[in-house]
């Protein structure tokens, strides 16, 4: 074994956060995004304290507009008697 001192502590590194998941049709009331940890921190004052998932719920849903268009002209009846249909 080596009798030479380690180096200096080293402090906790996250990663990146990854893009923001979710808010579509297979989760559309949450999204959410994940890091993970790059190096950890050497001793107890260089640890890694920090969220590794965050969360957030998703804007309402805008309204749907649709707009109908006229009514066709009355097409003659199928049927003499018993109702029928066009």
């Amino acid at each position: 074994c080596t009798t030479k001192a380690c180096d200096a502590s080293q402090p906790c590194i996250f990663n990146v956060w990854t893009a923001w998941r979710g808010c579509d049709e297979d989760s559309p009331v949450q999204k959410v995004r994940t890091r993970d940890i790059f190096q950890e921190g050497t001793d107890a004052r260089q640890q890694c304290n920090g969220t590794l998932r965050e969360m957030m719920s998703c804007p309402p849903a805008s309204p749907q507009h649709c707009e109908l268009s006229m009514w066709s002209e009355w097409q003659p009846c199928d049927k003499t008697c018993g109702g029928g249909q066009t």
